[in-house]
């Protein structure tokens, strides 16, 4: 049984009540809630013990990314996933992956995306060391997935494609922990705002007026027949990944904020933070003219020494 240590602020024991029993009852996670300050009364046997800990976003943005930091470093190789509720600015969200954080799961009271957070870097932990190597001796790769409105496929698919990354060591786990929250939010587009038509408004009052509406539409023409194509190419040298909705698309001027805002406020469409997440997380971002596919591409970076050498 995976066991868990989540750490959430103590002015908040609701979302850490709700969380910890959602975690443990019935998925079979053995979970310990903690605060800061009984985390720091930990040693680091007692921290490493646990499969994977979490840590709640504010308490990463009460410090400027300190604690997170100090957790990564104690855990070694042990997993830190960053708890965040829906309203997080994607700017705070991108500072987690760069302070050492494994995965962000975005939710509100329910554990759902902690679930498949958890599960996705438990198995990155856990992976066949040689396995990966014979697979890293493949030279190219191309695989095209065709998905329906089926959202509980696209954590696996995520997975399925941060694996193939792993494949041909284009980057380092920190960046491919990048290059799948950007796939997520891809396919969460592709999904609810292209295929289901759903307005991101919806969501200013709470999700679930915005799932119930998505669950209908997965039932009713044209909305149930339309599909996702995700297109993966990828080589030693870049990842590039194509993602396809059969929506109306959009109109991707749209996507470039008015001269006189500093912030994601005209990124209505598709959702300013997963915009932006795609954008930081990304060495390339391109929509087609129709606004209904995108194409992310992350590259091979060179160390300043090897460029200096070459």
């Amino acid at each position: 049984m995976p066991s868990i240590l989540l750490v959430q602020p103590p002015d908040d024991p609701e979302r850490a009540a709700a969380l910890s029993a959602q975690l443990s009852t019935p998925h079979g996670w053995s979970v310990t809630s903690a605060t800061p300050e009984s985390l720091a009364a930990l040693d680091q046997a007692a921290v490493q013990a646990f499969d994977l800990v979490t840590l709640e976003l504010s308490l990463t943005q009460s410090d400027g990314g300190n604690t997170l930091k100090q957790l990564a470093a104690l855990r070694g190789r042990g997993p830190v996933l960053v708890t965040a509720r829906p309203d997080a600015p994607a700017d705070a969200l991108a500072a987690t992956l760069a302070c050492g954080a494994s995965g962000l799961a975005v939710c509100d009271g329910h554990a759902r995306k902690v679930l498949e957070c958890a599960a996705r870097v438990l198995g990155d932990v856990n992976h066949d060391a040689t396995r990966r190597r014979l697979l890293g001796c493949m030279t190219q790769s191309r695989c095209v997935f065709e998905i329906g409105c089926d959202p509980t496929l696209l954590p696996a698919l995520v997975t399925r494609l941060q694996n193939s990354v792993a494949m041909f060591c284009v980057c380092d786990e920190a960046e491919r922990a990048r290059i799948g929250v950007a796939v997520e939010e891809a396919l969460s587009n592709a999904l609810y705002h292209g295929n289901l038509e759903l307005d991101s408004k919806l969501r200013e009052n709470g999700v679930q007026e915005y799932y119930a509406l998505a669950a209908e539409r997965r039932t009713l023409a044209p909305y149930r027949d339309r599909t996702v194509t995700v297109t993966e190419q990828l080589t030693p040298d870049e990842v590039r990944i194509t993602i396809q909705d059969q929506g109306p698309g959009f109109d991707i001027r749209r996507l470039t904020p008015a001269p006189d805002t500093d912030d994601d406020a005209d990124f209505e469409i598709p959702s300013g933070r997963g915009f932006m997440l795609m954008q930081a997380f990304m060495d390339e971002i391109a929509y087609n003219d129709r606004g209904n596919q995108v194409t992310l591409v992350k590259r091979r970076h060179q160390s300043p020494a090897a460029a200096n050498a070459a």
